[in-house]
Formats: structure tokens, sequence, C-alpha cells
């Protein structure tokens, strides 16, 4: 992607104008990554060196907007009277309509996890008008029908990727059950804690092992580094103990892929 512009300030404006109308749905690209990049101050000014990123504060994916997640509110709820567990029920209850005796229609809810873990909660009402939002249990609230001018697709697994206000963002439609099971594990530090497998946060390549297997490690050490689309993931040790590295230099790597598990030493408290 290429811009120009009177001066550098409007080419930059441009160049971030068209990534944030650049939409690919179904697989990660470090769009996002870029549009963060041309905000940095230091580019800005053309005040440019190979060390740049690397002094940069760990990349942040942008939050999904009121209207992504409307947009996924939306999808689901559409989709939902075709599921086989309601095969058997009436138009009314396929309907999803909200309706409830002596009262007025009820919005529907809908509940997802992003990449980061996060648990949000998005509001489809009845009549497709907005519901205000806020946030309950600790999680946000959003309301109104799928918006104009978004973008959406979905994987085979339910996954829904949707692209809106220049960003685009994997969402993991969640039962209620789901998301229960999901705060009870964050509430239990002890046992996220304790967990011994290493992920990959990203599909890349393998550029650096950083400790041999059987190594002993310390909770926030570096274990690997993936690399993808120019950028660099290290994965570090969650707590002390023994690392058994699984991947070597220039393996590829999907995500989630299993790259080392760090076995605690026996009877060694972990935090």
């Amino acid at each position: 992607v290429i811009s120009w512009g009177e001066d550098r300030a409007q080419a930059l404006a441009t160049l971030d104008g068209a990534l944030a109308e650049t939409a690919v749905l179904g697989l990660d690209t470090n769009i996002a990554f870029l549009r963060a990049l041309l905000a940095d101050a230091a580019v800005r000014a053309g005040d440019l060196d190979t060390d740049l990123i690397d002094r940069m504060p760990p990349f942040v994916a942008p939050e999904p907007t009121e209207a992504a997640l409307a947009a996924a509110a939306g999808a689901v709820a559409r989709s939902s009277g075709s599921h086989p567990a309601t095969a058997a029920a009436s138009a009314l209850w396929r309907s999803a309509s909200g309706w409830r005796p002596g009262g007025d229609p009820v919005p529907r809810r809908h509940l997802f996890a992003t990449d980061a873990g996060e648990i949000l909660d998005a509001a489809v009402p009845p009549d497709g008008q907005p519901v205000s939002t806020g946030s309950r249990a600790g999680r946000r609230v959003i309301g109104s029908a799928g918006p104009a001018g978004t973008r959406l697709a979905t994987d085979a697994d339910g996954t829904l990727w949707v692209h809106a206000a220049g960003a685009t963002h994997r969402l993991t439609p969640l039962s209620r059950r789901a998301a229960l099971e999901r705060r009870l594990a964050e509430a239990d530090g002890d046992v996220a804690a304790a967990h011994p497998e290493l992920l990959a946060p990203m599909p890349g390549t393998v550029v650096a092992v950083h400790v041999s297997d059987g190594a002993a490690v310390e909770a926030g050490d570096r274990i690997v580094t993936i690399e993808a689309m120019k950028m660099e993931q290290p994965v570090i040790a969650p707590h002390s103990g023994t690392a058994r590295i699984l991947v070597a230099p220039g393996d590829q790597v999907r995500r989630e892929q299993i790259l080392a598990r760090v076995e605690p030493d026996a009877g060694a408290s972990v935090d």
C-alpha cells in the first residue's frame, strides 16, 4: 500500500485511511500493528532507525467497537433459528423475539470471547433500535442490531470475523455455560498460573529458542520467539520450573500450537 500527499502528515493520514478500509477476514494480519506504527510520534516525525519497533511498547490490539459487537450479535441472532437444537421448536421460540407475558420484549443477549480473553456481552433489541450501553458483572454491554458499514465472515467452527471502525476483530460466540467456565478458570489464579503449556500466540515461524531443553527457568524468562509478518512475539515462562522445548528455530507453527512446557519443580509453589 503506497500513499502520497503534499507533505508527510498528509501522506501518513492517507495511508492510515487506506489501511483502516482494508478488510481481510478469516486470517490474521498485521494491519492493526501497522496503524499503530503510523501513529507513533517518531514515525510521524520521520525519526526512523532499525531499533524503532524494539523501543515501542508491546502492541495491544484494539478492542471491538460497539459497531463490531452489534454486527456479531446480529449474525448470531440470525443464525440461531437454524440451530439443530431448535429444529423441533415452534416458530415463536425460533424467532428469538424476546416476547414475554405481561411485559415488554427483552433484548437478546449474546456473549463473545476476544483473542485477549475478554468476555463481552452484546444485546440485540427486538425492535432493532439501540439500547443503552454499560457494564454488568465485569462485562461490557453493547446495544444495536447489525449496523451498516461493517463486514463480517464466519469460520467453519462458528468464529466470527468482523471489520468495523477501521479494525478487524475475531470473536468467539460463547454459551452462558462456556462463559461461566471461563470466568471460573480466570478466578482460580493458582490453577491458571500453574498451567505448564506455552502456546503460540499467532501462526508464524520460530525464529529463536532461548533456552535448552531441560533448562531451569524463572517466571518471565523468554522461552521462544515467534515471527509473523515482520512482527516478533516472545513467549515467556508463566512460572519457574524446568523447560521442555517442543520446537526448533525455523519451525512453522499454527496459532495455539504447544511450543514448550514449563514443569514446576517438585514441591515448589506457583504464584
